[in-house]
């Protein structure tokens, strides 16, 4: 089982890699008012991560790709034999 620092070690990572809902975003924001040391972990996390960041572009994804993930999901796999 995780101990306290190792969950605020992972929170840190998922905030910072923006996995986090937009509500667990916010909460994560608020503990970094008032926790120095999640602050600190958030920092040492972008810091960690700045060069693949640098080394990298965005990119736009196409406006239907939602959708079409969506639409994959609700289908049933080739191989199910109950299609």
């Amino acid at each position: 089982m995780a101990t306290q620092r190792e969950k605020k070690i992972i929170l840190a990572g998922k905030y910072v890699l923006g996995l986090l809902s937009e509500k667990e975003a916010a909460a994560a924001e608020k503990r970094m008012a008032s926790d120095p040391e999640f602050r600190s972990l958030v920092a040492e996390w972008h810091e960690r991560l700045a060069e693949l960041d640098d080394a990298t572009q965005p990119i736009e994804a196409p406006p239907d790709l939602w959708e079409r993930i969506r639409r994959q999901l609700k289908k049933p796999p080739d191989d199910d034999p109950a299609s």
